[in-house]
């Protein structure tokens, strides 16, 4: 780094180069940002860190600060982490569409107050449809006109950024050349919030002042997680980045069906992966389809490609009482040396099948994480007690349910509320907590001690 003229007070630029760096490291980002006004040292010296990891929207206006940082001769040479929140307001056709579905911070959308008994009397009914009458009629926002204008314009502003980017394959170009001029992109997350509250503070920011709080569609956002998706990996292929982590939530299954051009460059992508988080959804009338495509194989291709996976996270969104995933389709055969931690949710498996494949995995896992699995042949005593036995495991989770062959055996693991609906701090109930003590320090199986851990099934 160059030295300049600095005052007697900057103790800063008389730091060897060694030293600013690790001080750098350790500053927060606004603190980066006036720390490169100071003096050209301080420019030098903070540069690299002003960017550890873009964070990026679906707009216009975000594209364009990807490609002006991928193509800054400093600042690019620095970026490690691409987050994308590829979310897409809800285009309304006109201001009381719009309107219709706005909402202020004290609306309430569910009924403070519960049906009467069905042996009330009729004054009491008459009291409840009149009260539940003037809770529905009740105004949805108390904004003013000028401010719901305001905001009402801005969406538009937004909404007609985001059709014209639809319109260019979901800002593809942008996403592509970014890739290949970032050399040290190591991490890509892409991350639809689908409601404003779930949103980063920066998408809050972005979207807010437009009041629409819903901000998935099926045809909008869907489509923009799959467009990202094929495009960030293409573009990782394309530019040789060897990318350790990769998380990809909510994507359409069509993500399997890239185009052939594409799909041996997603596969190369995976190569270098150690962390894989993987969301597959699919719609009521895509169940099949999207079960017979990863039957066929794609998913298991896929996986395959990246050998060195250490960490893997699999949800598949269930449909219904329906399972787009059935386990021995998604692993086959196929062993992943180095693999430690493992997440399953929403997927149907024989006993055998699971078995053969924590067998092939039981030198290297330590963690497992399962949330509702259903069993086409066994029972899950058998199960856990084979899992006990094979593994050395120092963190175990199950969540959801275990639904076993037999249509009794139904292990419900999810916490009890109470009367006002909420849930202790822990999202696990006993019997959940039991079953990951016993596969971690061993004992007795909770599945063998009904009355204690399932007392209504027993």
């Amino acid at each position: 780094m160059k030295r300049d003229f600095t005052a007697p007070d900057d103790y800063f630029s008389q730091l060897p180069s060694e030293l600013a760096d690790a001080v750098c490291k350790f500053l927060k980002l606004r603190d980066i940002a006036s720390l490169r006004l100071v003096s050209g040292y301080c420019h030098d010296a903070a540069t690299p860190y002003l960017v550890p990891t873009v964070h990026l929207l679906f707009n216009d206006s975000d594209m364009r600060r990807l490609r002006a940082i991928s193509e800054h001769p400093v600042i690019s040479q620095h970026v490690t982490g691409l987050y994308y929140e590829p979310d897409i307001l809800i285009y309304y056709k006109c201001y009381s569409d719009w309107e219709r579905y706005i909402e202020d911070d004290d609306y309430e959308g569910d009924m403070p107050f519960a049906p009467p008994p069905e042996q009330s009397t009729a004054r009491d009914l008459r009291i409840y449809h009149r009260e539940r009458k003037k809770w529905e009629q009740r105004p949805r926002h108390h904004f003013k006109r000028t401010f719901l204008n305001d905001a009402y314009e801005k969406h538009i502003k937004i909404a007609f950024e985001q059709r014209a980017l639809r319109g260019l394959s979901y800002g593809a170009s942008f996403l592509v050349e970014a890739m290949r001029r970032l050399p040290k992109l190591t991490s890509v997350r892409i991350c639809p919030a689908n409601h404003i509250d779930n949103a980063s503070n920066r998408l809050k920011e972005a979207y807010g002042p437009t009041l629409v709080k819903q901000l998935r569609t099926n045809d909008g956002t869907t489509y923009a997680v799959l467009e990202a998706a094929w495009s960030l990996l293409v573009g990782a292929n394309r530019g040789d980045r060897e990318l350790d982590a990769l998380q990809i939530q909510d994507v359409d299954w069509k993500f399997l069906l890239a185009p052939e051009k594409y799909w041996n460059r997603i596969k190369l992508s995976f190569r270098h992966l150690t962390s894989l988080d993987l969301i597959l959804n699919s719609y009521f009338f895509d169940v099949d389809k999207c079960r017979e495509k990863i039957e066929s194989g794609l998913l298991h291709e896929l996986l395959c490609s990246a050998p060195n996976l250490r960490e893997l996270m699999l949800k598949f969104e269930p449909m219904i009482d329906e399972y787009n995933a059935y386990l021995p389709h998604v692993f086959r055969n196929s062993t992943w040396t180095s693999l430690q931690r493992l997440g399953i949710e929403f997927v149907a498996t024989s006993a055998q099948g699971w078995l053969d494949f924590l067998t092939r995995h039981s030198s290297t896992m330590r963690c497992i994480c399962i949330r509702t699995m259903e069993l086409t042949t066994g029972t899950w005593l058998d199960i856990l007690e084979t899992m006990q036995k094979i593994l050395n495991l120092d963190l175990a989770y199950f969540l959801g349910e275990l639904i076993g062959f037999d249509l009794e055996e139904l292990w419900d693991l999810e916490p009890d509320t109470d009367q006002d609906g909420n849930q202790d701090q822990d999202p696990r109930s006993p019997a959940s907590i039991a079953i990951s003590d016993y596969l971690i320090r061993g004992g007795i199986c909770p599945l063998r001690e009904l009355d204690k851990y399932f007392p209504s099934e027993s």
